[in-house]
């Protein structure tokens, strides 16, 4: 770097926009697995508040999204 010389160089930048990147797709895959859980559980509640009188809801949907009943 020239004496005197100020500002940021383009591998600076570079690695910059690259970390936003990481944490921006990190963050979208995050939320979007998240409202995909979300998405689930609601559904598999829904089917089973739909059926004909009071049934047990499907364990095996909500023992594998990891939720206690």
């Amino acid at each position: 770097m020239k004496s005197g010389q100020k500002g940021f160089t383009i591998i600076e930048t570079l690695l910059v926009l690259i970390l936003l990147a990481i944490l921006g797709f990190t963050g979208y895959y995050v939320y979007h697995t998240r409202n995909n859980v979300t998405t689930t559980y609601n559904n598999a509640s829904k089917s089973s508040n739909s059926s004909q009188g009071t049934v047990a809801p499907n364990t095996f949907a909500f023992k594998e999204l990891g939720v206690q009943i």
